[in-house]
């Protein structure tokens, strides 16, 4: 399928769209993710079956996978810190009262705590949602219910915000 101007401006929308999805998890330059996901949506036109897809569900598929190979490619760092942003782990150390936080919440919510601080680089380098889903994947592995990670989940959220 050839790409014409009218093809392009019906799907750009669309492309910012998850483009901008992808640099609000990763923290990745909006618009180099914008311009893999043209370089995915010209691929697409040029694969596109219409005996198989319509043409945005065909190029929805390719442009996510296609962004899903590019943040893989950045080595998996989804966000990298500058001298801006200040490192959550310093920021942490430097909290005098931050013990005492962390024992006013409940067992599970320091437990919780206590598996991502003895394993900062397994999280801290990742976005929240991917980390989020780590964790979550090590508390069912330990036997926790859905509802009891939500919960606390909620409880360490809300006791942060609250520090």
């Amino acid at each position: 399928m050839i790409v014409s101007e009218a093809t392009y401006k019906q799907y750009e929308k669309m492309l910012w769209r998850i483009a901008w999805s992808y640099h609000r998890t990763t923290g990745l330059d909006a618009e180099d993710l914008r311009s893999e996901a043209n370089v995915a949506f010209l691929h697409a036109c040029k694969t596109y079956d219409e005996s198989k897809a319509q043409l945005s569900t065909w190029v929805w598929t390719c442009v996510t996978q296609h962004l899903n190979a590019y943040i893989k490619s950045t080595g998996g760092v989804f966000c990298s810190l500058d001298d801006n942003i200040p490192d959550p782990r310093n920021l942490m150390e430097e909290r005098e009262d931050f013990s005492a936080i962390v024992s006013s919440m409940s067992e599970g919510a320091q437990q919780v705590v206590q598996i991502v601080l003895d394993a900062p680089g397994e999280f801290f380098e990742l976005s929240s949602r991917v980390a989020r889903g780590i964790l979550f994947r090590k508390l069912r592995k330990m036997g926790w219910s859905w509802a009891s990670i939500w919960d606390v989940f909620r409880e360490i959220k809300r006791t942060l915000n609250e520090a």
